[in-house]
């Protein structure tokens, strides 16, 4: 039970890679497998209750609930997305650099108003993640305080959620409609 709960949460923890890897087909396989994996935990938990017929077996779902717990905590906060961008930030530090400093054009570099952006998740549908480069590193504060300079500069889009990577770069999801 313990082995199977490790890999619920290693399973949980990859999920953003999964998906990003993926799209709606590694969304879906992420739904199916997280399903599977809680149903096949509760029939070791029914079949480890029902052969001992002991009340105290129940301290068995202990693992089960803390796995199911740590899951809820590591989608809700983006754990998962965390680790991936710490894993790969500095690659798109350093071209996200190159065009804020030296002006190197990047297919995957966009210009919102004040900011500069590099594409991070192409995302599926009308969402995407962008990296963005903040210089006065306001960005967040903007966000929260729903500053109209901000939804100029971002003009057709929408950000749905920010997270402040490190001083000036921000992880930024988008919704487009033209995108």
């Amino acid at each position: 039970m313990i082995f199977s709960n490790g890999i619920f949460l290693l399973y949980v923890l990859l999920s953003f890679q999964i998906i990003r890897e993926l799209s709606i087909l590694g969304a879906l396989f992420f739904i199916s497998v997280f399903i599977f994996l809680v149903i096949a935990n509760l029939a070791v938990f029914v079949a480890a209750l029902i052969e001992k017929w002991n009340v105290k077996s129940i301290l068995f779902l202990l693992p089960l609930a803390f796995s199911v717990l740590s899951s809820f905590f590591i989608l809700k906060y983006s754990v998962s997305e965390r680790i991936a961008l710490k894993l790969e930030f500095s690659r798109y530090k350093s071209e996200l650099d190159d065009f804020v400093r030296n002006g190197t054009e990047n297919e995957n570099i966009r210009s919102f108003g004040d900011y500069a952006g590099i594409i991070w998740d192409a995302g599926f549908l009308d969402n995407y993640s962008v990296i963005i480069f903040d210089e006065n590193n306001n960005l967040d504060e903007l966000y929260k305080s729903g500053d109209k300079k901000l939804s100029e500069s971002f003009s057709a889009d929408r950000i749905i959620h920010l997270l402040k990577i490190q001083d000036n770069y921000f992880r930024c999801n988008i919704y487009s409609h033209l995108f």
